[in-house]
């Protein structure tokens, strides 16, 4: 079994759900520290005029070691205004059934105020849209709390992933410069990093931008074209852990 931990994103770029598509259990990191200027309440989109905008979740002011489970949401109506905000793709192929189905989504969580469970939510609909069937479990939820025995970034990890059964353990690519592979394997618990190339597709009348938010992806390509790319994605995906990898070069 592979696992992976991941803090809540706000709708994530495409490579997030490629990494859960990758594993076979996904927890989501919730009692880690809030960034306020991370991606735990915004995220990119195109601004139909060539270059980028926001799409951000409006949060109640909290304190600098809050975690991500315990910031608020400070405006119910967000989003009716997300909605608004997106209508520049009106022209894009995808746009009547992504917005639809956007609308759906936060219909369905009712008057939820929690960011992270917001942002789970969505995750969840993302992944329940393109296929992708992993099991997603939410860390202050769980049973198996590793707090007490951390004491290096790498702990989070190689502890969850061993209470979890788990055979492999999975880092996005940029885990490379605060991982320590070696550490990994001496405790029994190989880590992989993703390998992940930016899907490209065709963007009518404008320029494409890479790694935009998922809500771009959706409004350009059908759920069956993405769907295929991960699969590709998940074909070329090395196991070999990384430590290995560095032995051979």
């Amino acid at each position: 079994m592979i696992v992976a931990v991941m803090q809540p994103y706000f709708l994530p770029y495409l490579g997030y759900f490629d990494l859960l598509n990758k594993v076979d259990h996904w927890i989501v990191f919730d009692t880690a520290q809030y960034v306020r200027r991370g991606y735990g309440k915004r995220n990119k989109v195109q601004n139909g005029q060539g270059g980028t905008q926001q799409i951000t979740l409006p949060v109640s002011h909290c304190e600098i070691n809050t975690a991500y489970k315990d910031v608020r949401i400070s405006d119910p109506n967000w989003g009716a205004k997300l909605l608004k905000e997106i209508r520049h793709y009106s022209a894009a192929p995808c746009y009547k059934q992504t917005t639809e189905w956007l609308a759906r989504s936060f219909a369905e969580l009712g008057g939820e105020v929690s960011l992270s469970r917001i942002n789970v939510a969505l995750i969840r609909a993302v992944a329940a849209k393109l296929g992708i069937d992993t099991r997603i479990d939410i860390y202050s939820e769980m049973g198996c709390r590793v707090d007490a025995q951390v004491q290096t970034i790498n702990d989070w990890g190689v502890l969850l992933a061993k209470q979890l059964g788990a055979s492999l353990y999975m880092n996005r690519p940029g885990g490379q410069a605060i991982l320590d592979p070696d550490y990994f394997a001496q405790q029994g618990m190989p880590l992989v990093f993703q390998t992940y190339e930016a899907m490209r597709y065709e963007c009518v009348g404008r320029h494409f931008i890479p790694n935009l938010s998922i809500v771009d992806v959706l409004m350009w390509n059908t759920p069956e074209v993405i769907m295929q790319h991960l699969a590709d994605s998940k074909a070329r995906q090395s196991l070999m852990p990384a430590h290995a990898k560095q032995q051979t070069a």
